[in-house]
Formats: structure tokens, sequence, C-alpha cells
């Protein structure tokens, strides 16, 4: 990000407290400026076209118009304006977040408890908030500034032995009735190695599903497990490749979602009101079987073991945050490698940070393969990128091309599940 660049930021919310407490916590922020406020929906969309923020802070729960309403309101004003839900750690806060992440909301922020978080908790909080208004933020302004907007690159291929991920991923005047100069508050009125090349134009497989590689796969061992890692923007994108793979589809898929636990719980219960195949978060011992797929509960690392010959089961471990995730994609991604070795394919979505790589460059060791989310569909192009830029990457595909080749991939399947370990 530009150290020069200065966020504007609009707060929506209802709560008088709720917006002083987030003017006080970007107040201190050279490169964060608060241009104004709105207690209601009406307000937002009045200082939304008169201010033109790069940032909109906006409550998820709100009288009149819903924050729901005014996020569908936004996207039909500016579709690439960017919008962080400030929300309540409730199971009624958590789907409407969810629902919200899945229309295009870019990320979320949790209010602290009515209880009373203190300390740690709440510099937590607004730590992550700085961070993401300005990840995402010089995002928007890359993009504004890219004319036409470029598109993925292949990097230089860095040799097997020699890999590594980045873990740096993670990254004017105010409007005379928005916020002063002087920051005071005025309430507003009214060539990848040994890479498949993608084609110009996708092809359609079975299902109708776009894939981006088409027959480039006729040589690839048979998939048997997939594995997906997701973060900034993934709730939106799981939303779209989700219910795309079809009831048959023959393998079972892992889904590793840097979420609460709450709001996992609701993603899962989305996910699985949309898809033909059963989603469900994932269980201490629970087998891993064909066409159910299985989202990391919040707080744990999942992991899948080997119990007896030909049983794969879930394992939910409590060790320390990977890449500051846990759950983290580098834990399913390793665990996974070591018991579906060549026959295994990694997905790295749209997300901050680097999580996924270091798993990644596991499943590459391993004979398997791994394909990302391009950067012009990514909200953010932290994970993914830092695969690619590792070389580890088969393919870089778009958002709606994603299913397909997963669909594409798994049908090279012909038999049964082996699950046994002396196949490599």
């Amino acid at each position: 990000m530009n150290k020069d660049s200065i966020y504007r930021v609009l707060i929506v919310d209802d709560s008088k407290v709720a917006r002083s407490t987030l003017v006080r916590w970007l107040a201190n922020e050279p490169n964060i400026r608060v241009v104004g406020e709105a207690k209601d929906g009406y307000e937002a969309f009045t200082a939304l076209k008169v201010l033109d923020p790069d940032v909109v802070i906006l409550d998820v729960e709100m009288p009149g118009i819903s924050g729901i309403e005014v996020l569908r309101r936004i996207h039909r004003y500016d579709a690439k304006k960017t919008v962080i839900m400030f929300s309540a750690t409730t199971k009624r806060g958590a789907a409407a977040t969810i629902e919200a992440l899945a229309l295009g909301a870019a990320d979320y922020v949790t209010k602290p408890s009515s209880s009373g978080e203190q300390g740690s908790s709440v510099d937590a909080i607004r730590d992550d908030l700085i961070t993401k208004i300005k990840v995402l933020g010089s995002q928007r302004l890359r993009h504004e500034a890219k004319a036409p907007l470029e598109r993925f690159r292949p990097p230089n291929p860095i040799q097997s032995d020699e890999r590594q991920c980045d873990d740096k991923g993670k990254v004017g005047n105010s409007h005379s009735f928005g916020h002063d100069a002087a920051g005071q508050s005025r309430q507003l009125g009214g060539n990848l190695n040994n890479t498949a090349r993608v084609p110009k134009q996708s092809t359609k497989g079975a299902n109708g599903l776009d894939s981006g590689l088409g027959k480039t796969m006729s040589a690839a061992k048979r998939v048997e497990a997939v594995v997906i890692a997701s973060s900034t923007g993934g709730p939106a994108a799981l939303t779209e490749i989700v219910p795309k793979l079809p009831s048959d589809l023959a393998v079972p898929v892992l889904i590793v979602q840097h979420m609460p636990a709450l709001f996992a719980e609701m993603l899962a219960e989305r996910l699985n009101g949309r898809s033909a195949l059963n989603v469900a978060i994932a269980e201490e011992g629970v087998a891993v079987t064909a066409g159910t797929i299985y989202i990391a509960p919040g707080g744990r690392h999942l992991e899948v073991v080997q119990r007896g010959v030909r049983e794969i089961v879930c394992h939910l471990g409590d060790g320390p945050p990977e890449q500051s995730c846990k759950p983290s994609a580098n834990v399913l991604f390793r665990s996974a490698a070591q018991v579906w070795h060549s026959h295994l394919l990694g997905v790295v979505l749209t997300g901050m940070g680097a999580d996924g790589c270091d798993g990644s460059e596991a499943i590459v060791r391993q004979g398997g393969s791994v394909i990302v989310q391009d950067e012009a569909t990514s909200v953010i192009w932290g994970m993914p990128g830092a695969v690619a830029k590792a070389g580890l990457a088969s393919a870089s595909l778009p958002l709606q091309a994603i299913a397909g080749e997963i669909y594409q991939r798994t049908k090279f399947k012909t038999h049964v599940l082996d699950t046994s370990l002396d196949r490599k």
C-alpha cells in the first residue's frame, strides 16, 4: 500500500456510541480520514454521493432500511465501492453478515460485546479494522489507477527447491457536512513451470460449468479430494463456487475460511441451503466422504488423518495460529497432502496475507496440483498471489471458472475412492 495515500471513510451506524467509538479508533491514523457519519440508510445514500468515500463502514443491523438493503443500494450505485460490515457477535448478526459478504461486502469486523470487552480484545478489533481499511482502500485505489485493468501475469518461475512463500500479503479536505479538516464531526442532514496453459476462451464442461483449462488436463492424475483456502472476499467466492458443484461430485471438499466459530456455522448453513451437496462444519472424528463439503470451525485447525487402511477422518487441532490464522489453510493442506499425495487438488481463493502458500508447496511436493483465483476477480490477491508468485500454481483462473475446473479435474476419477496410503 502507498504510505502517502489517504483513505476516506464514511461511517454508517444508527448507534451514536458506535459511531463515536469508530471515530475515536481512527482519529490518530494519519492515512485514514473519517469524512462523514450517517445514522441511517437515507443519510448514507446522500453522503455516498456527495463525499465519495473510499471505504464505507456499515452497521449490519439498523432500524428502517437494514444494513443488507443499504449494501444492495450502495452497490447498485457503485458496484466497486468497498464496504466493511460492522457486526454484532450474535447469531442474527452473524447470519446477516454472511449474507452481506455473499452479496459483495468486502469484509467485516465484529463489534465489542455489550458485556464490555476491554483491553487487548478491543485493541485487536481496532487494529483489525485499521488493517482492513488500509489494505482494501489501497486495493480500490490501485484498481482505479489501472487503465485498462492489468490481468494476472505469470511470474518468473522459481525452481522447486527454491520456492518461498512471502508472508507480507497483508499487507484531502472533508466535505462541509461531514468531518472538517481538524477531524471534528458534524452530523449529516438530508510462464509458470510445468503449468497447464489457460486458453483465451473458457470451455463448457458437463452441467454447463465453465472450465478455464478444459482438455489440457488429459494427462493429469485423478483428483480424489479438493482443499480450498479463502479469507477476505471468501464468502462471496464460495457462494459462487459451491452451489455450482454438481450432486455427482465424486470427491470430498474441505474448506478453510478465516472467520470466528459462529460466523463459520452461519456460512455452512447458508451454503448448505444453496448446494446440491451436503455442507457442514467439520467435527472431530467424522469420516470424510465423497460428495460432502466440510468447513473448518472457527478457532480450530482442521486436519485429515488416516484411520485404519481405508478410512479418512477429520481431526480438529488446537495448535498455535499459523500466518496469524486459526484455522489455517496451511495446516489443512499439509495434512491432506500426506493422505492423498498426488491425487489432491488445492484451490486458493481471495484473501489477505499468505496463508495456504506453505501448504500449497506441500501439495506440489507430493505431486498434487494447486489452482488460484486470478487477481482481476479477487477482492484481495494476497493469498492466491503468494502462491502464484512462488511458482506453485498450475493455473490462475477467474472466479466463475473455478467450479467447472474442479469438476473437470474430478471427472478423471472412475472408481470408488481409494484412501490407502500405498499410492502416490
